[in-house]
């Protein structure tokens, strides 16, 4: 398999430093412009599917992928959406940072109220990836999803603690590309905004 991965253009909240969570926040225009740079790049890639988050971040982002490859079908998946901060969403990072630090709990172990640790994200990636693997095994696969999203499932490929992926960049409109050969699993690229 060769999995792309991919996030989502910048939004409204990412601008503002709100956090976002599963609440849909709209592309800004510069955000509109990454996704446009993200599509040309991925245009010459031949993909098999496109599989994306259904919030509306990552839809937008897949629909102007998609652009490119009219034929390839886009499949939404709620497995997809980014992490859960429970009663955090919509307030600013800083007023998260300051309640996770009152709590004491690591970063990569906080989990908000009525929301997902990074662990319970990371079980929810590897659900869809065991779902979508068997079938998917020698093809190229496109996934559209979010910063945290990404993380969770490096974290799974590259067989890395919670601890150092909570920590890894996943820039806005960044691209992934990992090749997965008879359980060998190669980085080709993390994070790669070059075309931006």
């Amino acid at each position: 398999m060769k999995l792309i991965f991919v996030r989502h253009g910048e939004t409204e909240h990412n601008k503002g430093g709100v956090i976002q969570g599963q609440f849909n926040s709209k592309l800004t225009r510069r955000g509109i412009q990454q996704a446009k740079a993200l599509a040309r790049r991925l245009s010459k890639e031949k993909i098999d599917i496109i599989f994306s988050s259904d919030l509306s971040r990552a839809k937008d982002t897949a629909k102007a992928i998609k652009k490119y490859h009219k034929k390839i079908p886009i499949v939404y998946d709620k497995l997809l959406r980014e992490r859960s901060y429970g009663i955090y969403e919509n307030l600013h990072f800083l007023k998260y940072k300051e309640m996770r630090k009152k709590s004491k709990s690591p970063r990569y172990l906080f989990k908000p109220e009525k929301g997902e640790s990074y662990g319970d994200t990371r079980r929810r990636v590897k659900k869809f990836f065991k779902k979508i693997y068997p079938k998917y095994k020698s093809k190229t696969v496109l996934i559209v999803a979010h910063g945290g999203l990404n993380r969770a499932l490096l974290s799974i490929l590259l067989k890395e603690p919670l601890k150092k992926s909570t920590y890894r960049e996943q820039h806005n409109a960044c691209v992934n590309i990992i090749n997965i050969n008879r359980g060998k699993v190669r980085a080709h690229r993390i994070n790669c905004t070059r075309h931006l």
